[in-house]
């Protein structure tokens, strides 16, 4: 079955053009192609408007079922942490060059939106780090503990840094040549204890 496009006026098969039970034909008039290069130049014209209009319609409906998203929400988490993971790992570079990108774009806005939201809830932030650490002092200091440990016996720069300043050395001027030697110093004082009998 065939049928002859308004736009073109070309007689096309009837699969080239979009369902309509309420015309006589069951079919558009417009082909599919016609249709996406007006929608394609309707869209370009009228960007603005349109993407003001969806973001006023998507918070009018996130008002008005707040509850029914909450719900969905706690439905469906694992299934989106799964998806968002897998989108994660296939867009994973690319996803790393935009966020790269946005944020030397605009460092300036991001400091102070942090700023502000710090401000904002100064008070909540103050007392959820204090609730986290009372509920959870053994493990962070344990954590603590064993982070503190590796930076000795590895000898991390943070640790030497920390050797260098208890000297009386100024952490501005403290080079990484400085943080060499103090490490060929400390390594070496370590031999010398070790090798005590």
């Amino acid at each position: 079955m065939e049928n002859t496009c308004k736009k073109c006026n070309e007689t096309k098969d009837v699969s080239l053009f979009v369902k309509n039970k309420r015309l006589k034909k069951g079919v558009e008039n417009i082909c599919n192609k016609c249709k996406s290069e007006y929608y394609n130049v309707y869209f370009k014209k009228n960007y603005e408007t349109l993407k003001n209009k969806n973001k006023e319609r998507c918070k009018k409906y996130r008002v008005e079922n707040a509850e029914k998203l909450k719900e969905y929400n706690i439905k469906n988490s694992s299934i989106k942490k799964e998806y968002d993971k897998k989108r994660r790992l296939e867009f994973n570079e690319k996803i790393k060059l935009q966020e790269k990108e946005y944020r030397l774009k605009n460092n300036e806005a991001i400091k102070d939106r942090k700023k502000e939201y710090y401000f904002v809830k100064r008070a909540y932030i103050i007392e959820k780090s204090k609730n986290y650490y009372s509920t959870n002092s053994t493990s962070i200091l344990f954590n603590s503990k064993i982070i503190l440990q590796n930076d000795i016996d590895f000898l991390n720069d943070s640790y030497v840094k920390k050797l260098l300043t208890n000297k009386g050395f100024e952490r501005k001027k403290i080079t990484p040549e400085l943080i060499e030697i103090q490490r060929i110093i400390t390594k070496t004082k370590r031999l010398c204890k070790t090798s005590k009998i």
